[in-house]
């Protein structure tokens, strides 16, 4: 019995060997490192065991681990030197650890024996996989002043061009500066143009939305009171924006004087006549709204007090319409242009 046991001792022990047999290779990046420098130990090891099933599968990250660098045997280094990040790569059968670390004193910093199996999470009674890492050198800040100061001056050089490029940037700061005066100078009176370009493209696009109402309405059926109604909401709508007041309790046979005196009486004689003739269709739309069914509507002739379109009466209201709405926007520069 007793040989049957040192048998299987020293089977145990042949296949353990085969098992986690391997050829070490050690090197830090950057070869000289200092205190405070951010540095990079690689491992490479070879082993048929498959340490990626004995890991904590939450660290498994395809052919990477994510290392436990709070170990204790990282833990205890933190008066020398602090592991950021530790992680184990596989090639086939080759391993590398990559320990990523910041070193806070000069010579040597021997990392301690550390079990690899609790590196990736393995809190099973699993075979320890001792890791044996060679001592790492670190350099003092003084060492690379002295280099560098040892090293031969260089003279400074001087391209070709440099000149014409330097009096090429300072031509342009001054033009800068000139056109900076300038704006500053000025700044009221452009505040001012851009204003009125701004407050022109939104009457520009007011208009041209209204424009597409009154066409829109135009292809609509309803019937004469719901034209009557829609059209003077379009028209008021368009109004307001225009004017900068609302119209919506404007009576039609106020709506002229209203806009002399919002305008100062002002208006030239295209908005002038724009705004009688966009009086007298609120009129004849108040009307049709109404007028419906009251003694007026049966006045004679017919044509003219029935409260209803005639023939052709809604398509001329719109076409004159967008005509009135072109004449308001119809400016004094504009005028002068045509005489």
């Amino acid at each position: 019995m007793k040989k049957q046991r040192q048998l299987i001792a020293v089977l145990a022990m042949v296949l353990l060997r085969t098992l986690f047999c391997f050829a070490d290779e050690q090197i830090v990046m950057p070869k000289d490192i200092y205190v405070g420098d951010t540095a990079e130990l690689r491992y490479a090891f070879q082993s048929q065991t498959d340490l990626f099933l004995i890991a904590d599968p939450s660290r498994v990250h395809g052919d990477v681990i994510l290392l436990d660098e709070k170990v204790t045997a990282f833990k205890d280094m933190e008066s020398i030197c602090l592991v950021k990040k530790a992680v184990l790569q596989r090639v086939g059968i080759t391993y590398t650890i990559i320990i990523t670390f910041v070193p806070w004193v000069t010579g040597e910093i021997a990392f301690p024996e550390c079990n690899l199996n609790e590196l990736c999470g393995n809190t099973s009674d699993a075979v320890p996989f001792m890791l044996s890492l060679s001592p790492v050198n670190v350099s003092s800040i003084v060492k690379r002043t002295e280099s560098a100061d040892e090293g031969t001056p260089i003279a400074p050089l001087l391209l070709p061009g440099t000149n014409y490029v330097l009096w090429a940037l300072i031509s342009a700061l001054l033009v800068l500066l000139v056109l900076g005066g300038i704006f500053i100078a000025h700044f009221s009176v452009i505040a001012k143009k851009l204003e009125e370009f701004k407050k022109n493209i939104g009457f520009n696009r007011n208009a041209m939305l209204t424009k597409r109402r009154l066409s829109a309405l135009k292809k609509k059926e309803l019937s004469d009171i719901d034209f009557a109604c829609t059209w003077q909401q379009i028209m008021r709508t368009y109004l307001e924006y225009r004017f900068g007041t609302s119209f919506s309790s404007v009576t039609a046979r106020s709506f002229a004087s209203v806009i002399s005196s919002m305008t100062g009486d002002m208006l030239n004689m295209e908005q002038e006549n724009a705004v009688l003739s966009l009086q007298g269709f609120l009129q004849r739309t108040d009307y049709i709204r109404y007028a419906g069914g009251s003694i007026d509507s049966l006045q004679l002739p017919a044509e003219e007090h029935r409260a209803e379109f005639m023939n052709g009466e809604r398509e001329n209201i719109i076409e004159v319409s967008i005509s009135d709405v072109e004449g308001l926007e119809f400016r004094e520069k504009e005028m002068k242009k045509y005489g």
